[in-house]
């Protein structure tokens, strides 16, 4: 009996492998995955090249070499036309190229910022699902002459940092940049405006309750603590101790860390609320209506001390006894 050829054999398993994995991106081709839109734009003069590698980076295709492969076998090669889109990610192939040769429709998509989220995560999130330029945004937002909204008088950091309001917005693919701004700028007028007669323990103008609202959303894991997270912020301002909130060691970092270490609670930045007193300069982040309420309203308790105690639910022990905080704090260790 004549023994198999070795090569032959690895040259047939290599083969199969070949086809198996040319028959799934065909099938995913036809068929298509995620649900999620995203908006992409096709630049005036675009190549099926160019084409190919704009809706691979936006995961409209799964691959480059199969979408082209049915672009030139379709013979729509010539008739792919530029413009804004709304593709769904991991479409069928034939709908992608049917959508580039009709054009550019009006398509509505809904884009949603999580609370809490900071400009930086806006910008790149915007650019992600949104198809929108990063660089224009990081420009747009640090020119706060280009908006005429009352409540940014108060806002001495220059930029929109705590006022792009968090929410979802229903959009299309001709949405221009400056007009997504605005619909968060405006929304955040709008919400603050039904909630602002409020009783403060402090004068606080709207600048500083934006940003005391940030450190409540971005502090506060359970809606429920937000008041009382706000009241230990405010009683430890009207008794001038420093904040010692960690979110703002977090923003002032270059990178988001799990745990802080000691070296970095001495970063130095005026972010820094372990070092320097009072409330930080701007907002660390989009504050939602929530956090919103507990900056105007904060609960009537006298703590000065939190410290989380079950990082599954986001629980924490509230006290004003020193002793008390740093007990529960090293059982947390």
């Amino acid at each position: 009996m004549k023994r198999p050829n070795i090569k032959q054999t690895l040259a047939i398993a290599l083969l199969l492998v070949v086809i198996g994995v040319f028959a799934f991106f065909v099938i995913r081709a036809v068929v298509g995955g995620s649900r999620e839109q995203v908006a992409v734009v096709i630049p005036e003069g675009s190549s099926v090249n160019d084409i190919s590698r704009v809706l691979s980076e936006a995961r409209i295709i799964d691959n480059v070499w199969v979408f082209k492969f049915y672009v030139f076998t379709s013979g729509k090669t010539e008739k792919l036309m530029p413009g804004r889109y709304v593709f769904r990610q991991s479409s069928p192939y034939q709908k992608v190229i049917n959508d580039l040769v009709s054009g550019p429709k009006k398509v509505f998509y809904n884009l949603t910022i999580p609370e809490g989220f900071t400009l930086k995560q806006i910008g790149e999130r915007l650019e992600k699902i949104g198809g929108l330029s990063l660089k224009e945004f990081n420009i747009l937002v640090s020119d706060l002459k280009l908006y005429k909204y009352d409540f940014l008088k108060a806002n001495t950091a220059g930029n929109l940092e705590g006022y792009l309001y968090p929410e979802t917005y229903r959009m299309d693919a001709e949405t221009q940049l400056g007009e997504v701004i605005n619909m968060m700028l405006t929304q955040f007028q709008k919400e603050y405006q039904s909630i602002k007669k409020r009783q403060m323990p402090m004068k606080l103008n709207l600048h500083q309750i934006t940003t005391l609202a940030s450190l409540v959303e971005r502090e506060a894991k359970l809606k429920s603590e937000q008041p009382l997270i706000a009241a230990v912020i405010y009683n430890r301002l009207k008794k001038k101790m420093k904040l010692e909130v960690d979110a703002t060691i977090q923003y002032a970092l270059s990178k988001r860390k799990e745990k802080l270490t000691l070296k970095d609670l001495q970063v130095d930045s005026p972010y820094n609320t372990y070092k320097y007193p009072g409330l930080p300069p701007s907002p660390i982040g989009s504050p939602g209506k929530g956090a919103l309420q507990a900056a105007l309203k904060p609960a009537r308790v006298d703590y000065l001390y939190y410290v989380l105690v079950d990082e599954k639910t986001g629980k924490h022990f509230f006290t004003n006894n020193y002793n008390e905080f740093l007990k529960m704090k090293r059982k947390g260790k």
